[in-house]
């Protein structure tokens, strides 16, 4: 029966074969028995027997374990045209093809299951299960061999590349990254700053910083500079340039010792310090900084950034964004919008456009500085292109932003290569990349922002908030850092110790300080930074109003 099965098939063989073999008949092979053998091995074979029932219409099976001639594959073609009711159908459609050449197949490996031709017997093919090796046609202990070792080069290979996780990075990424280091820090280039970023509580400074020592050691110095004033420097050892290196914008307890945390695995280190004066907000890490500069927001950001496609194609004349002649450039918006008081007026605000930044200032309260990233895009067919902001082209103005709330919006003409519809999704994923945004201090590609979300919630969780309302990254790098400590033998509570939790904590009656559980206990940093920020905006605001009513009276006098 065409559907019987294959147990069925070797009974149905042996019996026939009790019959008909050549040690029955005097040793003389009969031409119903070459029949019979060579009906057995299609019909025992699945591919083999998928191809029988498939083309061979006359159930005459004519190769006898070897390739199709030209004459028998023009044959099953014209057999199967009359079948599908086609004019045209190419020979090899009605073939099992070698999976290494397009020629008919000959025979299946036994070590990984590909199929072979003739002409391929004597080369070595691989399909990624197993290692390259010649066709086997019975050596089950061979496939065994090949996968065990097919294991091994992908536990060789995995070691090599390093942990899936993020924040983990291979050897080779790690050189490369510190050549890129190396030549920014030569160039004092801007992107300098996504090295490292900080966070606040209403008592802790709390710094991350990426390290480009290949040992993750780094020369970590504190002082005073001409004026008096503290200052830091952050340098990775060997000799290296400095990560960061300046004069504190506010003042640090010089009396409470801070306290670091390497992560060597991950080429980190993170250390947190106290305040001069617990509950001041500070506006910015260094002096010389703007506001807000790779700071952990804890409330409403201080900018928003949004960017649509406008006009499609332009004309090929902005083709020195692609570098390339024949490639027409596309036309984006992109829309800055940065919040400002409700009483803010026109001559209150000053925003500049330049070449490579933009700035918003309020006198007495706002400083807002950013630099414009130079994307750098990577195309299939392998050549890079750059984006530019036409700031020729691009404007701004005090406005409205969607929440109702006044703000100085920014309109930027940014141009770049255009896309086609087959390689739009990727340069839009490449686009919405943490290294690829649109400002150079939002840019993250080392992920430093969620090190310092992870750090204080490690070094002063009970006044940060909870570990369930950190982030979806945040969580997972905290767990990574879990598992390395459980790895090395440590026990993962260790990683909250901070020498800083008596600011915030009560000791018992031993005099032992009373640890909380998932952070949060104490205090929330959200709601102490918006209720500092609001009282800063509320002072703002009625000097501005006591300002504007003197202007009045003065007005009225002098008309009177």
């Amino acid at each position: 029966a065409p559907d019987a099965p294959e147990e069925e098939i070797r009974r149905a063989y042996r019996k026939l074969a009790l019959v008909h073999h050549p040690d029955r008949n005097g040793g003389s092979e009969s031409e119903f028995f070459l029949q019979l053998k060579t009906a057995y091995d299609v019909l025992i074979d699945v591919d083999r027997r998928r191809n029988y029932d498939a083309f061979h219409q006359s159930k005459e099976f004519v190769r006898d374990r070897r390739p199709l001639t030209a004459k028998e594959a023009a044959w099953l073609v014209d057999q199967q045209k009359r079948a599908w009711g086609v004019k045209e159908i190419h020979p090899f459609a009605v073939c099992i093809l070698c999976e290494s050449c397009p020629c008919p197949a000959d025979g299946i490996c036994y070590a990984c299951g590909m199929t072979f031709c003739q002409m391929c017997v004597r080369r070595m093919h691989c399909n990624g299960k197993t290692q390259p090796h010649y066709p086997c046609r019975n050596s089950s202990a061979f496939s065994e061999k090949l996968v065990a070792e097919g294991k091994e080069k992908d536990r060789e290979r995995r070691l090599l590349k390093g942990s899936d996780n993020k924040w983990l990075m291979a050897d080779e990424e790690f050189r490369r990254q510190r050549d890129v280091f190396k030549d920014r820090a030569r160039r004092g280039a801007a992107e300098l700053c996504q090295y490292w970023a900080w966070g606040q509580t209403r008592y802790s400074v709390h710094i991350a910083v990426w390290l480009a020592s290949a040992d993750c050691e780094a020369d970590v110095s504190f002082g005073l500079s001409d004026e008096g004033k503290q200052t830091i420097r952050v340098a990775p050892s060997g000799g290296m340039s400095a990560v960061l290196d300046g004069v504190f914008a506010h003042g640090v307890d010089e009396h409470r010792a801070g306290d670091a945390l390497f992560f060597k695995h991950m080429h980190v280190m993170t250390f947190c310090l106290a305040k001069a004066s617990p509950g001041e907000r500070w506006h910015r890490l260094l002096e010389g900084q703007a506001d807000g500069v790779r700071e952990l927001q804890l409330g409403e950001p201080l900018h928003v950034v949004a960017e649509e496609q406008v006009g499609g194609f332009k004309p090929v004349h902005h083709s020195r964004v692609a570098g390339r002649l024949e490639t027409a450039s596309e036309w984006h918006e992109v829309s800055v919008c940065v919040p400002l008081p409700t009483m803010a007026e026109r001559q209150h605000v000053s925003a500049t456009i330049s070449a490579h930044a933009l700035e918003v200032r309020v006198a007495g309260l706002l400083e807002w500085r950013r630099g414009l990233q130079q994307r750098v895009l990577t195309w299939e067919d392998g050549h890079v292109s750059r984006t530019h902001v036409d700031t020729g082209n691009s404007t701004w103005l005090v406005a409205t932003d969607d929440a109702g709330r006044k703000c100085v919006q920014f309109v930027l003409a940014q141009w770049m290569e255009g896309a086609n519809r087959t390689q739009e999704d990727a340069i839009r994923k490449q686009l919405e990349k943490d290294g690829l945004r649109f400002l150079t201090e939002d840019a993250d590609p080392l992920h430093m922002l969620e090190l310092v979300e992870c750090e204080m919630w490690l070094r002063a969780g009970a006044v940060f908030k909870p570990r369930a309302q950190l982030s979806e990254a945040a969580e997972a790098l905290l767990q990574e850092m879990e598992r390395h400590e459980e790895r090395e033998g440590r026990p993962a509570e260790g990683l909250r110790a901070s020498p800083l939790a008596d600011m915030w904590l009560e000791p018992n009656s031993d005099g032992r300080l009373v640890m909380h559980g998932d952070g949060g206990d104490v205090d929330s940093a959200v709601t102490w930074y918006e209720a500092e920020k609001k009282a800063e905006l509320e002072e703002w605001n009625e000097a501005v109003a006591s300002e504007r009513a003197s202007d009045a009276r003065r007005r009225a006098d002098a008309a009177a």
